[in-house]
Protein backbone atom coordinates (compact mmCIF):
# COMPACT_ATOMS: atom_id res chain seq x y z
CA UNK A 1 0.00 0.00 0.00
CA UNK A 2 3.25 2.59 0.74
CA UNK A 3 6.34 2.43 2.38
CA UNK A 4 6.45 5.60 4.29
CA UNK A 5 4.58 9.07 5.34
CA UNK A 6 4.49 11.85 2.61
CA UNK A 7 3.60 14.92 3.35
CA UNK A 8 3.72 14.20 7.49
CA UNK A 9 3.29 17.59 9.43
CA UNK A 10 3.03 18.01 12.86
CA UNK A 11 1.61 21.14 14.98
CA UNK A 12 1.54 21.47 18.60
CA UNK A 13 -1.20 22.92 19.93
CA UNK A 14 0.02 22.77 23.94
CA UNK A 15 3.42 20.36 25.24
CA UNK A 16 0.49 17.21 25.45
CA UNK A 17 -1.54 17.81 22.04
CA UNK A 18 -0.15 17.60 18.71
CA UNK A 19 -2.28 17.46 15.18
CA UNK A 20 -0.73 15.47 12.89
CA UNK A 21 -1.33 16.37 9.27
CA UNK A 22 -0.88 13.35 6.24
CA UNK A 23 -2.06 12.35 3.19
CA UNK A 24 -4.19 9.40 2.88
CA UNK A 25 -2.22 6.19 2.04
CA UNK A 26 -3.10 5.09 -1.60
CA UNK A 27 -5.57 2.36 -2.49
CA UNK A 28 -8.05 3.43 0.11
CA UNK A 29 -10.81 5.67 0.09
CA UNK A 30 -8.96 8.40 0.97
CA UNK A 31 -5.63 8.43 -0.79
CA UNK A 32 -4.19 11.80 -1.00
CA UNK A 33 -6.62 13.36 1.13
CA UNK A 34 -5.27 15.69 4.19
CA UNK A 35 -5.60 13.54 6.71
CA UNK A 36 -5.64 15.50 10.37
CA UNK A 37 -4.90 12.92 13.53
CA UNK A 38 -4.90 14.27 16.72
CA UNK A 39 -2.28 13.32 19.49
CA UNK A 40 -2.70 13.55 23.20
CA UNK A 41 0.25 12.64 25.35
CA UNK A 42 0.08 11.40 28.48
CA UNK A 43 1.85 13.12 31.54
CA UNK A 44 4.14 10.25 31.95
CA UNK A 45 4.99 9.70 27.90
CA UNK A 46 7.18 8.09 26.38
CA UNK A 47 5.86 5.09 28.95
CA UNK A 48 2.52 5.83 28.73
CA UNK A 49 0.91 5.28 25.17
CA UNK A 50 -0.28 8.35 23.94
CA UNK A 51 -3.90 8.62 22.52
CA UNK A 52 -5.55 9.22 18.89
CA UNK A 53 -8.18 10.60 17.31
CA UNK A 54 -9.02 11.40 13.44
CA UNK A 55 -9.98 14.96 13.04
CA UNK A 56 -10.82 14.47 9.66
CA UNK A 57 -14.56 12.91 9.70
CA UNK A 58 -13.88 9.50 8.52
CA UNK A 59 -16.75 6.67 7.23
CA UNK A 60 -14.49 3.65 7.86
CA UNK A 61 -15.37 0.34 10.42
CA UNK A 62 -12.08 1.14 12.75
CA UNK A 63 -12.80 4.96 13.20
CA UNK A 64 -15.55 5.75 14.97
CA UNK A 65 -18.50 8.68 14.49
CA UNK A 66 -15.96 10.73 17.00
CA UNK A 67 -12.80 10.14 15.45
CA UNK A 68 -11.69 7.54 17.93
CA UNK A 69 -9.71 4.96 16.45
CA UNK A 70 -10.02 1.06 17.44
CA UNK A 71 -7.56 0.47 20.20
CA UNK A 72 -7.12 -3.45 18.32
CA UNK A 73 -4.87 -1.81 15.25
CA UNK A 74 -2.46 -0.87 18.19
CA UNK A 75 -2.16 -4.83 19.09
CA UNK A 76 -0.29 -6.27 16.30
CA UNK A 77 2.67 -3.83 17.30
CA UNK A 78 2.58 -5.30 20.77
CA UNK A 79 2.55 -3.85 24.49
CA UNK A 80 3.50 -0.24 24.08
CA UNK A 81 7.64 0.64 24.94
CA UNK A 82 8.92 4.35 24.97
CA UNK A 83 11.04 2.73 21.78
CA UNK A 84 8.22 3.35 19.98
CA UNK A 85 7.81 6.51 17.91
CA UNK A 86 4.84 8.30 17.39
CA UNK A 87 5.77 8.29 13.30
CA UNK A 88 5.44 4.54 13.58
CA UNK A 89 2.23 4.57 15.58
CA UNK A 90 1.00 7.17 12.78
CA UNK A 91 2.01 5.05 9.99
CA UNK A 92 0.60 2.18 11.46
CA UNK A 93 -3.07 4.13 12.19
CA UNK A 94 -2.95 4.72 8.38
CA UNK A 95 -2.09 0.70 7.46
CA UNK A 96 -4.79 -0.39 9.01
CA UNK A 97 -7.36 2.38 7.53
CA UNK A 98 -6.20 -0.43 3.94
CA UNK A 99 -6.02 -3.40 5.88
CA UNK A 100 -9.16 -4.17 7.60
CA UNK A 101 -9.84 -7.34 9.44
CA UNK A 102 -12.69 -9.19 10.39
CA UNK A 103 -11.75 -10.22 14.23
CA UNK A 104 -11.32 -6.62 14.65
CA UNK A 105 -13.22 -4.35 17.05
CA UNK A 106 -16.05 -2.30 15.18
CA UNK A 107 -16.08 1.69 15.44
CA UNK A 108 -18.93 2.26 13.32
CA UNK A 109 -21.03 -0.38 12.77
CA UNK A 110 -23.04 1.55 9.53
CA UNK A 111 -19.23 1.87 7.72
CA UNK A 112 -18.71 -2.07 8.24
CA UNK A 113 -21.98 -3.18 7.01
CA UNK A 114 -21.57 -1.15 3.91
CA UNK A 115 -18.18 -2.55 3.66
CA UNK A 116 -19.13 -6.03 3.21
CA UNK A 117 -22.36 -5.81 1.40
CA UNK A 118 -22.04 -2.85 -0.79
CA UNK A 119 -17.31 -1.99 -1.39
CA UNK A 120 -18.10 0.15 -3.89
CA UNK A 121 -20.94 2.06 -2.51
CA UNK A 122 -18.67 2.25 0.81
CA UNK A 123 -15.63 3.42 -1.29
CA UNK A 124 -17.45 6.48 -2.19
CA UNK A 125 -19.44 7.67 0.95
CA UNK A 126 -15.45 7.19 2.46
CA UNK A 127 -13.96 9.54 -0.18
CA UNK A 128 -16.88 12.15 -0.19
CA UNK A 129 -16.88 11.95 3.92
CA UNK A 130 -13.06 12.60 4.01
CA UNK A 131 -13.17 15.10 1.73
CA UNK A 132 -16.01 16.88 3.30
CA UNK A 133 -18.63 16.63 0.12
Amino acid sequence: MFSKLRDYQVETVNYYEWIATCQGPVGTPYEGLPLRIQINLPQNYPWKCPRFKFLTKMHHPLVGMDGTICNEIFDDMGEWSAARTLTKEIFYILYALGEIKGERSVQNQNAAETYLDAYDLWFQQARNIASGQ
